[in-house]
């Protein structure tokens, strides 16, 4: 699927069309092929990211959905803080 504008992107993630499941699988697969040859993550938190995709899904079904970036993938730098997840701070 070629990539689409983020707007499209949620807008076809609300009506179901992509699957937030399928598409965070994709994208770690593809995120983990490249950082063994770059090394340009500390951590990829696959489990964290296919147990709030399941959650996006769900809300999606249940009409409950909501946010400007629903089921938008992201990478957070190493600098930034987020819960449960290990941080080096860029060192």
């Amino acid at each position: 699927m070629p990539a689409l504008p983020i707007k499209q992107f949620v807008s076809e993630v609300k009506k179901g069309s992509i699957s937030v499941l399928e598409h965070t699988e994709k994208i770690l697969e593809e995120a983990e092929k490249t950082n063994s040859q770059y090394n340009h993550f500390n951590l990829i938190a696959r489990e964290s990211a296919l147990k709030q995709a399941k959650e996006v899904e769900a809300s999606i079904k249940t009409g409950r959905h909501k946010g400007k970036l629903l089921g938008v993938p992201l990478s957070v730098k190493d600098c930034i803080c987020v819960q449960n997840m290990e941080s080096r701070a860029g060192s």
